[in-house]
């Protein structure tokens, strides 16, 4: 049984019992009254407030049977009869269901009543269908089968339905609608930030059953619910028929708030993120001046202080305490300015103030100008600060001359322009007599110009300029030279080499009387000596004095040894290489180093060497070459077969020794000689002749003797005898050593085919076939084969003969057209018992039938075996044929 099964059951019963205790009986008419259904018909009922009904389909009110004959409403064959009923608003709908039946007129009636909700639906309450086992038919009056209802706010739906009309059958139903009985009142305390929440019943009677959904939970003597899971939702039945659940659920206790605990801030501006837990609850602090935070827990500082922070979740907050910091600011004591070509200086990692930090650029650079380094304190509550560094470019400067205004006077000046606007810088130079100037003082404009002054006609050079240790240098030579100081130019520098002639001629456009020094005479040759000299040349024009100069360097030539002298024989390679480590060039496009072949007779070849002055140095060498006259030879034979006996003759022009070399490994000396080939092939032979001067002369000739191999002639054939039937012959050649075949077969045909087929006319008895194997140099060998001609076997045997006298298959004899001999013949007849009856010697003789002497007896008819012995004619072969012959008279 279900549990509404059970609820329905003991609401029935606790209906009832009410009734009876109310004095009432539980089939008498309600308050509201009593209703009969219209049957095959929908009608909905509500109750009132607090009423009773009697709802009602049999013979009478109340069921009692009292009414007889009387018949229900299902008067309709096959009708439904839908009826709804439904309570007083905010009451409980009590139903109680009985089915009467009293003894009925019609066994085949069928009837049933359906729930139709609204819990579930289709639920089949009395079926008696096809005489089903809740059949209550012939059963007595008050036949009481009760299911009971509840429900609140709900309506109930019953369908009937009857098949045929019967007698005194029908159902009776009491219904209720009362105000919720046994309820249980529940109050909840909710949970608070320390206490969980609690649940107690108000009307709690210890007495009374109690029954949870689901279970687990208890109540202790004051009501209180204990052993409840927080968060469950739970439904609470008081008593045991009770139609009303109550709900409820208690919660725990509210989440403590956390807060992961800050750092110290440091001055405005600074930021860090605190983490509630858990989420969704609010964010405060206590001093927005000293810091502020935000809703996702985001802390801003703003002034130094302590400012108390607070998380509130659900009205249980949590607090920490935060302080903000003031800022120091690090100081450093100033850098002093250096030279770039100089080891920048280190900065400090800690500032004098004593805050340790670390700086970016971490290294000075030594990049001329100003740069700005940063310093971040690693940590405490100090702010970043800058630190300018500057560094001294080296001077890069350029000059400028302005020359004395006359050549006895000292106001020449000379400007460097590109220095630092309004420094001081020292200066140093050389003048024109190689005295070191300096260092003086000199101080820029606002443009960056110092002027060097007090200077007189000459040149100035090798100027160095320096400001805090940096030094720039410019090796540019200033000329200052007044209006009236003579033009002259000495020239180019000259660089000649050693024992080149030179002459100096010096430019004067304005006239002056000029000299040279070292009794150099201008315009006129000479030669200078080994090195670098240097030539004054002097101006005079009206006391005025100018000069210049050049330099004349005289390179050494290199040495050249190229080698002694050669004598060689025609066509032997030589190599000219000078000595010593220089690069020699020869002309006659010889490559020092490098072997080559000097032509017939006597050449002069020259080595030059090119030092890295450009001069250059020459010797010679003289070679001589022997010429060797052609060497020719000849032999009486090229080519022959093995073994090849060869004369060889020297027809060379010039005398000498001879000595023949030969491919197959022999070596002879003479002049004319024989040498003998014993293996076949081609052969090289080599004439070596050296001449009364040592020189050697030769001539090969490849492949000069040829040796051919003597052939091996032979074949094979597929048959040595002819036939009639079979005449031709297949030929397969098996020589060696040979290039071409010559084939005679015996009856005057030849052929030059490798693998002959040949087929005979069969005019002699016998064929002799002879193979001449020819080599490729034409050596010749022959082999000979007999092909034998035989007569083709022929002959008939007969099988039955009649020899009854009418000329006719007279008698039995073999006939044979070719291949056997006549003269060897023998014809046997033996009957059944191996008994001889019939034997000739002729071939031309037959077997008549008869047997004995003279043949007077006449054999029977019947089977008979002969045997026929006889040779073949061309040879000594002995053939036997044995069979049977029939005799028919």
């Amino acid at each position: 049984m279900n549990k509404i099964e059970k609820i329905l059951a003991s609401l029935n019963i606790l209906w009832v019992f009410l009734l009876l205790l109310m004095g009432v009986s539980p089939h008498l008419k309600a308050q509201q009254g009593d209703i009969i259904p219209t049957a095959c018909a929908t009608a909905t009922y509500t109750l009132s407030p607090g009423s009773t009904i009697h709802f009602y389909d049999d013979g009478g009110p109340g069921g009692d049977c009292s009414t007889s004959g009387a018949s229900g409403n299902f008067s309709n064959s096959g009708c439904e009869t839908i009826t709804t009923i439904c309570p007083a608003p905010g009451e409980v709908l009590s139903v109680q269901f009985l089915v009467l039946s009293m003894f009925a007129t019609s066994s085949g009636f069928d009837w049933m009543v359906i729930y139709e909700g609204p819990t579930t639906s289709g639920n089949i309450l009395f079926d008696n269908r096809n005489g089903g086992p809740n059949n209550p038919y012939g059963t007595s009056c008050n036949f009481d089968t009760s299911t009971e209802f509840c429900a609140v706010d709900q309506c109930y739906t019953f369908r009937f339905y009857a098949s045929s009309v019967v007698n005194r059958e029908g159902w009776d139903a009491v219904v209720s609608s009362t105000s919720l009985p046994n309820t249980a009142y529940i109050n909840i305390d909710p949970p608070t930030c320390t206490e969980d929440g609690v649940a107690t019943i108000l009307n709690y009677d210890i007495n009374e059953t109690y029954t949870f959904t689901p279970a687990g939970p208890t109540i202790d003597p004051s009501g209180e619910i204990d052993n409840v899971n927080f968060g469950q939702t739970y439904s609470l039945e008081i008593g045991v028929n009770s139609c009303i659940a109550t709900t409820f659920q208690v919660e725990e206790r509210l989440n403590q708030a956390t807060i992961t605990t800050p750092t110290d801030m440091c001055g405005a501006g600074d930021t860090q993120t605190l983490v509630g837990s858990p989420g969704g609850g609010t964010w405060s602090s206590s001093d927005p001046t000293i810091a502020t935070i935000d809703a996702a827990g985001e802390v801003t500082s703003v002034g130094p202080g302590t400012t108390t922070i607070t998380y509130d979740l659900s009205g249980c907050p949590q607090t920490v305490n935060l302080t903000v910091n003031s800022e120091v600011t690090p100081t450093f004591d100033p850098i002093p300015s250096f030279c770039e070509t100089t080891t920048p200086p280190v900065l400090p990692t800690t500032s004098t103030n004593g805050i340790d930090g670390s700086w970016n650029p971490s290294t000075v650079s030594n990049t001329g100008g100003t740069t700005t380094y940063t310093f971040t304190p690693d940590g405490g509550c100090a702010s970043t600060t800058t630190l300018d560094v500057f560094v001294e470019p080296t001077p890069v400067f350029t000059l400028l001359g302005t020359a004395p205004s006359a050549c006895n006077l000292s106001d020449g000046q000379i400007t460097i322009e590109g220095l630092n606007p309004n420094a001081t810088y020292s200066v140093e130079y050389v003048d024109e007599n190689g005295n070191n100037i300096g260092p003086i003082t000199v101080n820029t404009d606002a443009v960056g110009e110092g002027i060097v002054n007090n200077l007189t006609n000459g040149t100035y050079t090798n100027f160095v300029v320096s400001i805090d240790g940096c030094i720039g240098t410019n090796a540019q030579t200033i000329t200052l030279i007044s209006p009236d100081i003579p033009t002259i130019d000495a020239g180019q520098d000259i660089v000649a080499c050693e024992g080149d002639l030179i002459d100096l001629t010096a430019n004067n456009p304005d006239g002056a009387q000029i000299s040279w020094d070292n009794g150099v005479v201008d315009g006129v040759e000479f030669s200078p000596t080994l090195g670098t000299t240097t030539y004054t040349v002097t101006a005079n024009l009206s006391g005025c004095i100018a000069s210049d100069e050049l330099d004349v360097t005289v390179n050494p030539v290199p040495v050249v040894d190229a080698g002694s002298d050669i004598s060689v024989c025609t066509g032997e390679q030589i190599t000219l290489s000078g000595n010593g480590n220089q690069n020699y060039i020869w002309d006659n496009n010889v490559v020092d180093g490098q072997p080559f072949t000097p032509p017939v007779g006597t050449t002069v070849y020259t080595a030059s060497v090119t030092n890295s002055f450009g001069c250059v140095g020459e010797d010679f060498v003289t070679v001589n070459v022997s010429d060797v006259a052609d060497v020719e030879f000849t032999a009486d034979f090229t080519s022959g077969c093995a073994p090849l006996t060869v004369e060889f003759s020297n027809n060379s022009s010039t005398p000498g020794s001879c000595k023949y070399t030969f491919s197959d490994g022999t070596e002879l000396n003479g002049c004319d000689l024989t040498h003998t080939f014993t293996e076949p092939g081609c052969y090289d032979v080599t004439l070596e002749l050296e001449n009364n001067a040592g020189c050697f002369g030769t001539k090969t000739e490849t492949n000069y003797i040829c040796v051919d191999a003597v052939p091996q002639a032979g074949f094979t054939v597929d048959s040595d005898v002819v036939t009639d039937f079979y005449r031709e012959v297949e030929f397969t050649n098996t020589s060696h050593n040979a290039e071409t075949y010559i084939w005679s077969f015996g009856d005057e045909t030849i052929s030059s085919e490798t693998n002959p087929n040949h087929e005979y006319e069969l005019e002699e008895n016998k064929y002799t076939v002879t193979l001449t194997a020819v080599s490729e140099l034409g050596c010749i060998d022959t082999t000979s084969m007999v092909i034998y001609v035989e007569e083709e076997l022929v002959y008939y045997i007969p099988n039955t003969f009649t020899p009854d006298g009418n000329e006719i298959n007279q008698t039995f004899q073999p006939i044979f057209d070719s291949g056997f001999d006549p003269q060897d013949y023998r014809l046997l007849i033996f009957n059944r018992w191996g008994e001889k009856v019939f034997e000739s010697y002729d071939a031309s003789f037959g077997w008549d039938g008869t047997y004995g002497l003279n043949g007077h007896g006449k054999v029977k008819e019947g089977t008979y075996v002969y045997k026929i012995n006889f040779k073949r004619d061309k040879n000594e072969d002995k053939i036997e044929i044995v069979g049977h012959v029939n005799i028919i008279r």
